[in-house]
């Protein structure tokens, strides 16, 4: 096996509908490439653009913002028990919010194969998204909130990506 990224793998082992349904949940209208390895690298370079990161963060409840924060902080492993006594929730509401957080390709599941129950099943987060995912800015463990005003006042023209420039219409500079 190669030095793959576990994401690479976990995307590598769905057929082509399966990619284009997370491309929808991640608000990707045009799938990148053509073949499935092709496409399967665009989506992960995708998936590391911050303008859709934000988008798809926004769309979480509180619950499942402290949960991935919660992963996130403990170096991207948690035990399914850790994460139920980290939020004081039975580990079956949890693990019904980390199917969704699955689904999103945020963080995928190890299987403990020694216990019978699945508390000591391990989540882990991606590699890709422990780096991008900024935990210090959202201590109360709210709901993902970016301010496009505060964003836009700090950045120069050059700076500011470019789907946003795309997405108000920005001609020029003045815009």
């Amino acid at each position: 096996m190669s030095q793959e990224s576990v994401l690479y793998q976990e995307l590598e082992k769905l057929d082509l509908n399966e990619i284009k349904k997370i491309a929808t949940l991640w608000n990707i209208h045009k799938l990148p490439g053509k073949d499935k390895k092709s496409t399967i690298l665009g989506l992960m370079e995708v998936f590391q653009s911050e303008f859709y990161l934000k988008g798809v963060l926004e769309k979480f409840s509180p619950l499942q913002v402290n949960i991935i924060t919660s992963i996130l902080k403990n170096k991207g492993v948690m035990t399914l028990g850790e994460i139920a006594r980290k939020v004081n929730i039975p580990p079956i509401n949890i693990e019904m919010e980390l199917n969704v957080l699955r689904k999103y390709y945020l963080v995928y599941q190890r299987k403990n194969r020694e216990r019978l129950t699945n508390n000591l099943d391990k989540y882990h987060a991606y590699e890709e998204f422990v780096k991008l995912i900024k935990v210090e800015t959202n201590q109360k463990s709210e709901k993902f909130k970016f301010s496009i005003e505060k964003s836009l006042h700090k950045a120069t023209y050059a700076e500011i990506p470019t789907e946003w420039k795309e997405a108000i219409g920005a001609k020029k500079q003045d815009s």
